[in-house]
């Protein structure tokens, strides 16, 4: 449950008016991972996910291009400070750099993954795109668009995080996971029958003709603009994870819509844990209120308008799941950046507990969308409090 709310006295004209400040620009939207409109693909639209800075892939005796879709991201060939390998250490390329790049040799195609150790892997192009790696225990599978596995097999992960851990005994900082307090190198704690993989790969994504747009009222231009929160929480199946559950509050934090969402692919698992979604939730047996992402869809867009502000944390996920673009949002994960940077982020959980001096997500049946939505709302709250308070405005 949420305890003092964190309030502004302020209409939701004047909150419109001073979120637009923390929207994300346009042309931005494509490198934070937002759905958008293919540059190549006329009506349809594709999402880039893009690689971290560490991931360079290059070595002292050739050069690449990587490609995907028509953006290119070029690799350098190593300096006598830079192994090679990927390393997090590693800094990233210069833009500028006039003597590293290979424009006379055609680019090669190729895929990124992530190898335990936290470093990425260039691998080359497949006859087929149906490799998948587990987003658990980061091993390879097979997997149709339609979502069909390929094969049956047992995942072993750990699904806690890894933090160190001071050892009284030893006296000196251990890493181990928060699951079962393993130390990094130990054997997962928990399996499922099946890998898992969110749906997105690193580079371009697409192109998907099955997203939704907002719609500008033009015909009514004097219409307020309306400022929501959003939250999905979203369970795994064949083709990644999808939504099961949507919540959408007002500016005032008041619910305006909420409803489970049944895919319409088989669900591999409810990641109940994280989603706090169970079978029960999604049963019409047991729950009436169940609806279709199509009915979702529809149901938001009447809701929803080109300029309508949607506020959430690493909202490009939720917009993902919901197949649907929209171009007017405050991101609290961009708002309130990591100290190094994107594509590091900040949990909402911290960002919660450090502004609003409140513990989220501490029940153990998983996230609460509402919670959640009205941590976001409360955040961008206090936000512009704090900017009112300095600057006088």
């Amino acid at each position: 449950m949420l305890s003092k709310p964190f309030k502004l006295s302020i209409s939701e004209t004047e909150l419109s008016r001073r979120l637009r400040c923390f929207t994300i620009k346009p042309n931005f939207l494509r490198v934070y991972g937002y759905p958008v409109e293919s540059v190549k693909h006329k009506g349809k639209v594709e999402i880039f996910k893009g690689l971290p800075d560490s991931s360079r892939a290059s070595n002292s005796k050739s050069k690449m291009e990587l490609v995907n879709f028509g953006l290119h991201l070029r690799s350098y060939s190593a300096s006598s400070t830079d192994s090679g390998h990927g390393s997090s250490a590693s800094s990233s390329p210069n833009a500028d750099s006039d003597s590293s790049e290979t424009s006379e040799d055609e680019p090669i195609i190729a895929t990124a993954y992530f190898t335990a150790s936290g470093r990425s892997q260039v691998l080359p192009p497949r006859a087929h795109s149906l490799r998948k790696q587990c987003v658990r225990c980061l091993n390879f599978f097979h997997v149709t668009d339609a979502g069909t596995y390929l094969k049956r097999e047992n995942c072993t992960f750990h699904w806690g995080k890894i933090y160190e851990f001071y050892n009284d005994r030893e006296r000196r900082y251990i890493e181990q996971y928060t699951c079962c307090f393993g130390t990094k190198d130990a054997a997962g704690c928990t399996r499922h029958p099946q890998h898992v993989w969110t749906g997105v790969v690193a580079g371009f994504n697409g192109p998907y003709s099955d997203f939704v747009h907002t719609r500008s009222h033009r015909d009514d231009k004097s219409a307020a603009t309306k400022v929501y929160a959003l939250d999905c929480e979203m369970s795994f199946t064949g083709r990644g994870l999808e939504v099961t559950k949507v919540t959408v509050i007002s500016y005032d934090g008041q619910v305006v819509y909420e409803h489970f969402v049944r895919p319409f692919t088989h669900i591999v698992d409810y990641n109940t844990r994280f989603s706090g979604i169970s079978e029960k939730d999604l049963c019409k047996f047991w729950n009436n209120d169940v609806k279709t992402l199509t009915e979702v869809q529809r149901d938001l867009l009447n809701l929803f308008d080109a300029d309508t502000i949607l506020i959430g944390h690493g909202l490009e996920n939720d917009l993902r799941v919901l197949r649907m673009v929209h171009k007017t949002v405050v991101d609290t994960s961009i708002v309130f950046p990591h100290r190094l940077g994107f594509p590091y982020r900040r949990s909402l959980k911290h960002l919660t507990k450090s502004y609003l001096k409140r513990d989220i997500q501490v029940s153990g049946d998983g996230h609460d969308s509402l919670e959640d939505t009205r941590a976001c709302l409360e955040l961008m709250l206090w936000k512009l409090d704090k900017e009112i308070r300095t600057k006088g405005c």
